[in-house]
């Protein structure tokens, strides 16, 4: 509560909007700290963007993941913000290991590709992918300041193709406090699903679009952002893509029955944005 207080102060200071009496003043700086993002890192999309996966926007990225600081429950809808705070966000990095043809990813052995990818069938042109991610740890005094407890997700290896469709994960955990060793966890899964972070803050949720359902449900809109003065500011402050004004939406229920929404910006192969009940994530 006290940085909201400490972000509304300077953003009315800043806002050249004369106050209203008996105006909110927190909507009323929201809406100005809002309209600052649409100005200043919003750019014009075309509705025809095409969503899916392409290796040439895979190399590398970012996500900032701005924990929910509420317990949920599954019938609380996410629309529901006003009861909703956000901690402070985490970095999560991503990168593409493998990238190329379903029928030659199935093959390889290397990050146990042919486990996930092998005894399926692919058209002779269908692209598949494996990327990790891995939350940055924070530094100090120029070195990494590693935090870890026993189970605790070091890194998450998701198997999919180009339509989203996944085949697995494979999830390194740490073996005991403080350490750097790991035990994985093979997971294969069903690609009629859609894959989930579950309960995890790992912003890997991503709708299944050779889903009739998912894919009849593709609509166009802003993309969708928390509208809370903390989240706003650190956007402005760290995020340096731009945020398209209007882009596709997906919303689905992953396999827990949890709603998740996603928004795409053209040229963005990854979710621009994910919001699910434990998390908002935005590509940095």
């Amino acid at each position: 509560m006290l940085k909201k207080i400490l972000i509304l102060l300077l953003l009315i200071g800043c806002s050249s909007s004369p106050y209203k009496e008996g105006a909110d003043p927190y909507k009323g700086a929201l809406s100005s700290a809002f309209n600052q993002i649409d100005g200043s890192k919003r750019g014009i999309a075309s509705t025809r963007a095409i969503i899916g996966v392409d290796s040439r926007h895979l190399k590398s990225f970012r996500m900032l993941v701005f924990p929910a600081q509420i317990s949920f429950n599954k019938k609380r809808e996410l629309s529901d913000e006003e009861k909703i705070e956000y901690g402070n966000p985490i970095v999560f990095n991503f990168n593409t290991l493998l990238a190329g043809k379903c029928n030659l990813l199935k093959r390889l052995k290397r990050y146990n590709s042919n486990t996930f990818f092998g005894g399926r069938k692919f058209a002779s042109s269908k692209m598949c992918f494996v990327i990790q991610g891995r939350r940055a740890r924070p530094k100090k005094w120029g070195k990494v300041v590693t935090r870890l407890n026993r189970d605790d997700t070091l890194a998450i290896r998701i198997f999919i193709d180009e339509s989203f469709r996944p085949f697995g994960k494979s999830i390194d955990y740490a073996l005991d406090k403080g350490q750097k060793a790991y035990r994985t966890v093979n997971l294969k899964m069903d690609s009629q699903e859609s894959l989930s972070s579950e309960l995890s803050q790992f912003p890997i949720d991503l709708p299944n679009l050779l889903d009739p359902i998912i894919a009849q449900s593709i609509r166009y809109g802003a993309v969708r952002i928390p509208q809370d003065l903390f989240v706003i500011s650190q956007i402005k402050s760290k995020v340096k893509r731009p945020i398209c004004k209007s882009g596709q939406q997906i919303d689905f229920k992953d396999f827990l029955g949890t709603k998740v929404m996603v928004d795409f910006c053209k040229g963005n192969s990854w979710p621009t944005t994910i919001h699910t009940n434990n998390f908002f994530a935005i590509l940095i």
